[in-house]
């Protein structure tokens, strides 16, 4: 580890060639620690909006609309993940927090759509998706990450960035606490199409999530001064989970294997 670092709020944050370590309350070292020098993307199980079902976990299992789960905010990753036959093989990322833009989509490659594979509408689908993943924690105890690549989710997690940002100007040291719904859109050629949608339920510290997680925040989670270093790995948990998805999407608006 590097010998600097940055004194702040009475907290010594070291800086290494893995990003920050941000002390949040009594939190053991060795947890802040391994959190920076091996992130978990994954916490808990995959949260998926489906066919219009809310789905957790490699078996699909079913999440009622109206379930409460604190939005873990500081630790949302964006950026792009990289897919081969039905498989994530790549994952180029950084914390939303951080202020570290993900990479233009040109320079990471695969640029000529000749190399690419076919999606299930018979044309060449870019192996690159854009992606986020957002950990929430259920008011149940139970802890899920939202993955999507798809418009509607994308938009989803955008609006509630939105109103956190508005929020933590004035009370930083919270989280949403927010409502797993389902909205929709008629589409001009499918008809009604359902999407996800997070309702506000309101406002909790942000130690309750931390607590939960088993302690600290990285990569700037819960404070300015983190490095969003991009990672470029492809996590075992996503990739397994992945593996064992029951059947491939075709369609933009759903969360699973783009292909």
């Amino acid at each position: 580890m590097n010998d600097q670092s940055n004194q702040k709020n009475g907290n010594v944050v070291p800086v290494g060639n893995g990003g920050a370590i941000a002390k949040v309350g009594n939190v053991d070292p060795f947890a802040q620690y391994a959190n920076a020098a091996d992130p978990q993307r994954i916490l808990g199980d995959i949260l998926r909006f489906v066919k219009g079902d809310w789905v957790a976990g490699k078996d699909e299992d079913q999440v009622l609309p109206g379930t409460e789960v604190i939005a873990g905010m500081d630790l949302q990753e964006c950026g792009w993940v990289r897919w081969r036959d039905g498989k994530p093989t790549n994952q180029v990322m950084a914390t939303v927090i951080s202020g570290t833009p993900p990479p233009t989509r040109e320079s990471l490659g695969d640029n000529d759509p000749s190399q690419w594979e076919f999606g299930n509408d018979g044309k060449p689908k870019d192996p690159w998706q854009f992606t986020t993943y957002l950990p929430m924690l259920g008011t149940d105890g139970k802890l899920y990450t939202y993955a999507t690549s798809s418009r509607g989710g994308i938009s989803a997690t955008g609006r509630l960035a939105r109103q956190y940002a508005n929020h933590r100007k004035h009370r930083p040291d919270e989280f949403p606490l927010i409502k797993l719904a389902v909205d929709s859109y008629k589409h001009k050629e499918f008809g009604p199409i359902k999407t996800p949608d997070f309702k506000p339920a309101g406002y909790v510290p942000k130690k309750r999530f931390f607590d939960a997680i088993g302690g600290g925040n990285v990569d700037g989670g819960g404070s300015e001064g983190g490095s969003g270093t991009i990672s470029t790995a492809p996590d075992d948990d996503f990739a397994e989970q992945e593996r064992q998805a029951q059947e491939i999407a075709n369609r933009d608006w759903d969360d699973r294997v783009p292909f």
